[in-house]
């Protein structure tokens, strides 16, 4: 897998080519990026994402099977290949920061918690209260999540264990 976002499109492409990752309320959105993506096969696409406004450092393309998954700005997409069709796209809480995949689940996280996202688009759980500004998961140990989350920036990181199942607090 190899992937690139890129503030214009590719030369050798096509409009015909480019599929529009945002959702269509997107679309009117005055700011755009094209993500180029080439999955494991070789098989290469290229995506509009469009956006209003630029809030996140944070840009990041994982898969499982034929599900493509990106977060970017204040947003999570996710997308079927095989369909060749938008899944879904949920907001993220003050702005996207990492996802990680775990036994066939994406753990999005964001300025404020983490979100359990399932293959479907559809939010298992959703945890908006672990930091202020940042959140990160350091493993997945025994049902449960151990991250950080920024409460005190700079730097004022605090670890936190949850349940994988429900995303409640342990410690």
């Amino acid at each position: 897998m190899y992937y690139q976002f890129l503030s214009i499109a590719p030369n050798d492409v096509s409009l015909d080519m480019i599929k529009v990752l945002s959702a269509d309320e997107f679309i009117e959105f005055g700011c755009n990026e094209f993500l180029f993506y080439e999955s494991d096969n070789n098989t290469t696409y290229v995506f509009r994402i469009n956006f209003e406004y630029h809030c996140s450092p944070f840009k990041q393309v994982l898969s499982i099977d034929n599900i493509l998954a990106v977060g970017h700005e204040n947003n999570f997409y996710l997308f079927d290949l095989e369909k060749n069709k938008p899944i879904s796209t949920i907001a993220t809480e003050g702005y996207f920061g990492h996802m990680y995949i775990h036994e066939e689940y994406f753990y999005v996280a964001d300025a404020y918690g983490i979100k359990c996202v399932n293959l479907l688009g559809e939010i298992i759980w959703s945890n908006d209260n672990l930091a202020i500004d940042g959140v990160v998961i350091n493993s997945f140990e025994d049902g449960k999540i151990l991250g950080s989350g920024e409460w005190d920036p700079p730097g004022g990181w605090r670890e936190f264990i949850l349940s994988i199942k429900s995303g409640k607090l342990i410690s």
